[in-house]
């Protein structure tokens, strides 16, 4: 039988998603949980890569069971996980259902705080400048659509193609934190592309980069002067949508 975790984490302490030698990962945590209460080796495919320090408000991850699940298994992993990984649930699913394969829509947010906190310093980016939400807003507007990604991600050679639709994007401000929050939506996402994403948007709002030089990067392919990834801390992978749940 395949099922489906439904699952969030805080990815502080971890080198990724994907298991890696010597080093913790999310994928590497669960495939050890779920091979001790079946007693053999349980592979786990999930909804997508998160990087080190990158965290999940929701994330799914398909495995196959040999055999009929335990009794009170959701009880049961979050027991055996460490506190930082936590199963929301566990769907019984069709036998070719993929976690990533099938996701039709993927949602990320990136939160960034002005003012330092020790309280935020692992879930929030610390950005202590002004910007000009105006200018942010108006590059935001031009991430909409399909487009090719291809400058605001890092080369992967095995990708076939790197054009991405943009359903939403969208700035908020957290009236209890005052922290800046970007929202995005997309069918698919490239390696690196929301930080990328949320890097040149600062930038814009700081004036380091003119919205000309971005609509040439989002309409024609051309390399942003300034391209910088921003650190992972306060990226999540918000929301993960499936045709069938």
């Amino acid at each position: 039988m395949r099922y489906l975790l439904d699952l969030s984490f805080k990815g502080t302490a971890y080198a990724g998603w994907q298991v890696q030698p010597d080093q913790p990962s999310i994928q590497g945590e669960l495939e050890g949980v779920l091979s001790k209460i079946f007693d053999q080796h349980i592979p786990v495919t999930g909804a997508g890569r998160t990087d080190a320090g990158v965290h999940a408000h929701q994330i799914f991850a398909h495995f196959d069971a040999p055999k009929d699940l335990p009794e009170r298994p959701f009880k049961a992993l979050n027991q055996m996980l460490p506190p930082d990984i936590s199963v929301q649930r566990i769907i019984p699913v069709a036998k070719d259902a993929h976690a990533r394969y099938d996701a039709t829509s993927r949602s990320y947010r990136y939160f960034i705080h002005h003012q330092k906190d020790p309280m935020l310093y692992d879930r929030s980016f610390f950005f202590p400048f002004e910007v000009n939400r105006d200018t942010m807003e108006k590059g935001t507007q031009l991430l909409l659509g399909e487009k090719d990604f291809a400058p605001l991600s890092r080369h992967n050679p095995d990708l076939k193609h790197t054009r991405c639709t943009i359903h939403s994007a969208h700035w908020e401000t957290l009236p209890e934190t005052s922290q800046l929050v970007f929202h995005i939506s997309a069918n698919r996402f490239l390696h690196n592309m929301v930080r990328r994403i949320v890097g040149a948007l600062l930038h814009l709002g700081v004036g380091k980069l003119s919205l000309d030089d971005w609509q040439l990067t989002l309409e024609e392919g051309k390399p942003l002067p300034i391209n910088k990834t921003i650190p992972p801390q306060g990226l999540f992978l918000w929301s993960v949508q499936y045709p069938y749940l």
